[in-house]
């Protein structure tokens, strides 16, 4: 399935444990190639928390992707999509620090909650489902096809529904 352009997209990807996702974003820039913007820890970030925004190809092959819903329709302020989410998302804590929007422990969902409240903020998308019941949604949707994605039964479930931009 094609994934709508301009559109922003929440990726839940597998971790080694079921049921547990690495969340990020994604912003299609072609039939093949897209953003992806998350929060992540490990031995390449020097065992810190940091935000990474990296061109590749879409990962709609992966056994590691699970699924992406899409969040909406971007509304640029510029003609440069990308450069201005970078420009707001960058600006979201990714320190490990708690959350100033929930207070919640850091971790790479919150990070992306934090994202979409700003950037809902600033009208580049639109954010009306909440907060609480996209995380459970998303974990829904993720937990119902994650053990075919896995085994390469099928690839990632694209939910291109407006559900979260829908007033």
């Amino acid at each position: 399935m094609d994934l709508d352009p301009d559109t922003l997209y929440i990726a839940l990807s597998a971790r080694n444990e079921e049921g547990s996702y690495h969340w990020g974003l994604v912003l299609p820039l072609t039939r093949t190639t897209c953003i992806y913007y998350h929060a992540t820890f490990g031995s390449e970030t020097g065992g810190k928390w940091e935000s990474r925004f990296i061109e590749q190809p879409l990962p709609m092959r992966s056994r590691a992707l699970i699924m992406l819903w899409k969040v909406g329709a971007i509304h640029a302020k510029s003609n440069s999509i990308n450069d201005e989410l970078v420009k707001f998302m960058g600006g979201i804590s990714a320190d490990g620090s708690p959350s100033k929007r929930t207070g919640r422990d850091f971790n790479c969902r919150v990070w992306v909650m934090d994202s979409l409240a700003k950037l809902g903020e600033e009208s580049l998308v639109p954010v009306a489902l909440a907060f609480d019941e996209i995380e459970a949604t998303a974990f829904e949707h993720a937990n119902s096809v994650e053990n075919e994605v896995v085994k390469g039964e099928r690839g990632p479930l694209v939910v291109n529904d407006d559900a979260i931009a829908r007033m």
